[in-house]
């Protein structure tokens, strides 16, 4: 049976594996155990190979492999329920036992998911990404929001680390069995969480601005339904704040990118499946390390990641194309020819950019007949709807395409000399600490 991809479904094969996670659960009498994402039932058969507990309930989300299962395992403990497990952990439920072999995608989601339980399970194994095991099991002078939210609910401990060859398809890094111990915790820690989260907003900066900064991304979001726009989070090598944006009906699907060159591109996707299968398969895991200033660079060569983005039907529009430093694209492009012809669009209108420098990005982009887009490079909220790319459209396809027809329009204005000096302090403060 074929796995999908937009489900992030690798099936593990490899019983060492299974092995470790089924002593990590330490079944004992009377248990009832969660699996989330059975598949093909490999983890789920080395369950039911036990004798002590009383019920394991399988949540999928694919059908087919939910319908397999059911017909194939006779087992009067198993119950299997076709679901999104983000949705059924949601309400009460009995199970004193989680286990998973999960997309990875879902993982800051689930976590979160499962931190904010009134009554959580006694153990929590689950395989992850390595990476992301990593930063949740960090502890200072490397603790991270992830970290540090977890070890408030959870001991979190690595157990095995297993490589690609356990799963079929092979994802393209390394994966790790983690397990997850819950604390008791007497006070609602919702508030705290809220606070950490605005802690690390940005971390270099002291905690009183990071208090007024507060929850940006949500004031982001509620700014755009005030103002009656639709956007799209650009977040560098990032989807989490693009996604809520979508899901709460006002996103378009999209992600700013860097190449190994230092180039940057805006990709706008017309699914967001398609991004989230983008973004697991070629962004997450693949950052390049960098001392000091961090250009937010990939692994990718610029034209290995145009490459992998035009596996998707998406957008790619070059933003502020004449940056200075080996951010400019402009340059770029007359050293490499090919450049322009794989792009949809340029951007040439940038609130954060003077008005000397939009104005030649207008002019170049009316020279190569290539499309427009414009954006208020939003590091500040109060930037957000200084730039518009406005069309006539009744979805995103449709806008979309607008844009590569060259049916679109670009209002906008740069902001002062003092907010850009401004803006520029906030992004500098993001780059040392990313």
């Amino acid at each position: 049976m074929h796995t999908k991809k937009k489900l992030g479904q690798y099936i593990l094969h490899d019983s060492s594996v299974t092995r470790c996670i089924v002593d990590a659960i330490e079944i004992k009498t009377g248990d009832t155990i969660i699996e989330i994402g059975p598949g093909t039932g490999f983890l789920t058969k080395a369950l039911l190979e036990e004798k002590l507990f009383s019920t394991l309930i399988a949540i999928e989300k694919d059908e087919r492999f939910a319908r397999n299962l059911k017909d194939e395992i006779q087992d009067p403990r198993f119950e299997i329920i076709k679901g999104d497990a983000l949705e059924i952990l949601k309400k009460p439920f009995l199970a004193n036992k989680i286990v998973g072999n999960i997309p990875y995608y879902i993982t800051g989601r689930l976590l979160r998911i499962l931190s904010e339980l009134k009554k959580k399970p006694e153990r929590i194994v689950l395989m992850t990404q390595k990476e992301v095991a990593e930063r949740i099991e960090a502890v200072p002078p490397k603790t991270t929001l992830l970290s540090a939210i977890t070890n408030h609910w959870a001991h979190p401990r690595i157990l095995k680390i297993v490589p690609p060859g356990a799963f079929t398809p092979q994802p393209q890094v390394e994966s790790a069995v983690i397990l997850l111990k819950p604390k008791e915790l007497k006070e609602n820690p919702l508030e705290f969480y809220k606070f950490l989260r605005i802690l690390f907003t940005h971390p270099r900066k002291t905690i009183l601005n990071n208090l007024k900064t507060g929850e940006y991304e949500e004031e982001l979001i509620q700014k755009a339904k005030n103002m009656n726009i639709k956007i799209s989070i650009t977040d560098h090598n990032e989807i989490s704040s693009s996604l809520k944006a979508c899901r709460e009906k006002i996103g378009i699907p999209g992600i700013e990118v860097t190449s190994k060159d230092s180039i940057d591109f805006l990709a706008y996707f017309y699914k967001e499946r398609d991004m989230i299968d983008y973004y697991t398969k070629y962004i997450n895991g693949y950052h390049l390390k960098n001392k000091g200033f961090n250009m937010r660079k990939l692994k990718w060569s610029t034209e290995e990641l145009i490459e992998k983005t035009k596996e998707y039907a998406t957008l790619l529009i070059l933003p502020h194309p004449f940056s200075i430093g080996p951010k400019n694209s402009y340059k770029y492009s007359q050293r490499n020819k090919w450049l322009v012809n794989r792009l949809e669009g340029i951007e040439v209108i940038n609130s954060i950019m003077y008005p000397s420098i939009n104005s030649k990005a207008i002019e170049w982009a009316h020279g190569t007949a290539k499309g427009a887009t414009g954006g208020s490079d939003a590091h500040m909220l109060k930037f957000l709807g200084n730039t518009l790319t406005c069309s006539y459209a009744d979805n995103i396809g449709e806008f979309l395409d607008n844009i590569k027809n060259k049916k679109n329009y670009v209002v906008g204005k740069s902001v002062s000399k003092l907010h850009k000096w401004h803006s520029n302090l906030v992004v500098f403060t993001k780059n040392l600490s990313w």
